[in-house]
């Protein structure tokens, strides 16, 4: 199953408490960098670590957007960047 599968699937299950949605993006941030720790196993150049962050953005935004079609949206379209750019040990990733 694809990463942006796995995301929705979480994603049109989930609760509307703040306990639910917390969980829920706690998961997708872990599956998140879960798919990235996979895609760079074996090549940890420049370039694949800004493919692989780029491609687990994309995974995130078809996750939201196909969420927000339904009416059930979870997180902000940028939420992955944002979390990303958040944390000083990935600052000079610009994808």
């Amino acid at each position: 199953m694809f990463l942006s599968d796995k995301l929705y699937e979480i994603g049109k299950d989930v609760g509307r408490t703040e306990e639910e949605i917390t969980k829920a993006i706690r998961l997708w941030i872990k599956l998140c960098f879960s798919k990235l720790k996979e895609d760079l196993e074996e090549n940890k150049d420049d370039r694949a670590i800004k493919a692989s962050f780029k491609r687990v953005d994309n995974a995130w935004r078809e996750a939201e957007r196909k969420l927000e079609r339904e009416g059930k949206p979870l997180v902000t379209l940028d939420g992955f960047k944002t979390f990303v750019k958040s944390k000083p040990e990935f600052k000079d990733i610009v994808f």
